[in-house]
């Protein structure tokens, strides 16, 4: 694993198993993310703040054609 520390390179050798829990962690990180952002979605959903896409799609066209 390739990092800077204090702007000099330098290497650090892990073993295998630990790349694997490092990949873990970081796809659990991911799956947190998509999760909080989900609610993030529902909440404004929930509170109006949001549109159905169709609907806003239609109302555009009407404006365009009116």
């Amino acid at each position: 694993m390739y990092r800077t520390k204090n702007g000099e390179s330098y290497i650090a050798l892990i073993d295998a198993s630990r790349l694997d829990y490092y990949h873990q962690l970081e796809r659990e990180r991911i799956h947190l993310l998509l999760i909080d952002e989900a609610s993030k979605g529902l909440d404004e959903v929930i509170a109006g703040k949001l549109k159905d896409a169709r609907s806003v799609i239609q109302s555009i066209k009407r404006r365009r054609s009116a």
